[in-house]
C-alpha cells in the first residue's frame, strides 16, 4: 500500500505539511493536483536544494516520467518523517534544526539533512542523547551527538564538479580533517554520509567499490583516534515495489575501539560489526 507521503495526489498537503515542520514558507500562491497535472498558481521560494527537488517532482509528474517522479517524493518523504520524529521527542532540538534550515545554502544543506537523519534515528531507537552544541564548549568541543561516554560526529562529503577520479581521497581528507578535533577519541563513531560520491561515481560509470572505501579508512588507522568509522549512503531499490528507498552502512572499526563503542554500535544502533554491508530499509510504499 502507498505511503501518503508519495501519493503525488497528496503533494499539496505534503509541501504544506514539510512547510510546517521547517518554519519555512516555500511555495507562495495556490497549488493543486488535478487532471493528471500538477497547477501552480504562485512561485516556488528558491531555498535550494529544496527548489529543484519540488520542482523535479512536479517536472517529472507533468510529463509522466512517473518513476523519478515517485524517487523525490520518496527523498521528500523521509526528511518529513526524520522531522516529525523529531518533533514528537525534541522540541528545542527542531527549533534548532529550523534555525539551522533558515542559514543554511545549498552546500550546507547535504551536512545539515545527514545531523537530521541520525538524530531521527537516535530518537526512533530511544537512544537518549546530547547536542553537541548545547553542552558547555559547544560544537567546538563537543561532537554531534554525546552519549555518554560514547558519541557519535557526523560529516558528509560533497563534489561540486564532475571529473575523473575514484574520490576516495575525500573520505581520507574527512577523516584526517575530524581527527584533529579535541573530541576525537576511541569511544567516538565518525559517520560519513558518501551518498554524494556514490552518485558521482555511478555518473562516470565506476563500480561501487566497498573494498576501496574499507581500504581508504584502514591505511589511516595510525593517524586517527576514532574508535569506529561508519560511512552511510542512501539509494533507491528497484528490485521490490515496497521500499523504494534505502540506507548502506559500512562500518570500519579501529583495531583499538572502546568495547563500550564496539557495544553500542553493534547491539544499539543495530550495526552488527560483521564486515558486510548493512541496510536500513525505509518502506514508502509502491508506485
Amino acid at each position: 500500500m502507498m505511503h501518503p507521503l508519495t501519493d503525488i495526489t497528496n503533494f499539496p498537503g505534503t509541501v504544506n505539511e514539510l512547510e510546517r515542520l521547517l518554519n519555512f514558507q516555500l511555495f507562495h500562491g495556490q497549488m493543486s493536483c488535478t487532471g493528471g497535472r500538477i497547477h501552480l498558481a504562485g512561485t516556488l521560494r528558491k531555498k535550494e536544494p529544496l527548489f529543484e527537488q519540488l520542482n523535479l517532482i512536479i517536472h517529472y509528474h507533468n510529463t509522466t516520467q512517473h518513476e523519478f517522479r515517485q524517487y523525490g517524493l520518496a527523498r521528500l518523504a523521509m526528511l518529513i518523517l526524520d522531522l516529525q520524529s523529531i518533533e514528537r521527542n525534541d522540541g528545542r532540538l527542531m527549533k534548532h534544526f529550523q534555525r539551522l534550515f533558515k542559514r543554511c545554502t545549498g552546500n550546507t544543506y547535504w551536512g545539515l539533512r545527514f545531523e537530521i537523519d541520525l538524530a531521527a534515528t537516535l530518537v526512533k531507537k530511544a537512544l537518549p542523547f546530547d547536542k553537541g552544541e548545547f553542552l558547555p564548549g559547544g560544537d567546538a568541543r563537543n561532537a554531534d551527538f554525546v552519549l555518554n561516554p560514547l558519541a557519535i560526529e557526523c560529516a558528509g562529503v560533497h563534489v561540486d564538479k564532475l571529473r575523473f577520479t575514484t574520490f576516495l581521497h575525500k573520505v581520507q581528507g574527512v577523516l584526517v580533517e575530524k581527527s584533529l578535533k579535541p573530541y576525537c577519541a576511541r569511544t567516538v563513531a565518525l559517520f560519513i554520509d558518501i551518498t554524494n560520491l556514490l552518485h558521482h561515481r555511478v555518473l562516470l560509470e565506476l563500480p561501487f567499490d566497498e573494498q576501496g572505501f574499507r581500504d581508504s579508512v584502514r591505511v589511516l588507522n595510525h593517524r586517527t583516534g576514532f574508535g569506529s568509522v561508519v560511512l552511510s549512503l542512501w539509494l533507491f531499490n528497484k528490485s521490490t515495489a515496497e521500499v523504494r528507498y534505502q540506507n548502506l552502512f559500512i562500518r570500519e572499526d579501529h583495531p583499538n575501539i572502546d568495547p563500550r563503542l564496539k557495544k553500542f554500535l553493534t547491539e544499539d544502533f543495530g550495526l552488527d560489526g560483521s564486515g558486510d554491508p548493512i541496510y536500513r530499509l525505509k518502506p514508502l510504499g509502491s508506485y
